[in-house]
């Protein structure tokens, strides 16, 4: 009768150094700093829930093909923006970083909510506070990593002749 019985009443709860982030909150993150901030916490709150899927390189691997399709349409609707005076650099480029923060979210929430259904039954706790390390990373990453995806479209601009 050992298989009809409840497997995780009545053992002993694992205690976890801190507890992982609520994948819903994430999704601030990822909206105001981009797939690379976003991607720092959620990778964080892997480590938390003690990660040994590999999901490390999923989530860096889909970060990473994001801020390429980021920059690949950014790049590509510079001859409509050339042409247009509704829209201007600056706005297209805030826009571009805020979708491609809310896809690379989507994806990764994948893979995240049911490890952190895992790591909040075994310990029976609540979420973890993603203020820290959230307004760290939209500060700090988020900022570079705008100006760097910047950068990377100006010079495309510039290697195409779209000036």
């Amino acid at each position: 009768m050992d298989l009809l019985s409840p497997t995780l009443q009545g053992k002993k709860r694992v205690k976890l150094s801190k507890p992982p982030f609520r994948v819903a909150s994430l999704v601030v993150v990822f909206f105001f700093g981009g797939p690379l901030a976003g991607t720092v916490c959620a990778m964080e709150s892997a480590r938390r829930m003690m990660d040994s899927d590999g999901v490390w390189r999923k989530l860096l691997v889909i970060a990473v093909a994001v801020i390429l399709l980021q920059v690949s349409v950014e790049v590509a609707l510079t001859p409509a923006l050339l042409e247009s005076e509704i829209v201007h650099a600056p706005t297209l480029h805030r826009r571009a970083t805020n979708a491609a923060g809310l896809l690379a979210w989507s994806l990764q929430a994948r893979s995240l909510t049911p490890m952190l259904r895992r790591a909040l039954t075994r310990t029976g706790g609540d979420p973890g506070s993603l203020w820290g390390w959230g307004l760290a990373a939209v500060i700090l990453v988020g900022t570079g990593e705008r100006i760097t995806v910047f950068v990377i479209v100006s010079v495309a601009r510039l290697a195409l002749g779209w000036t």
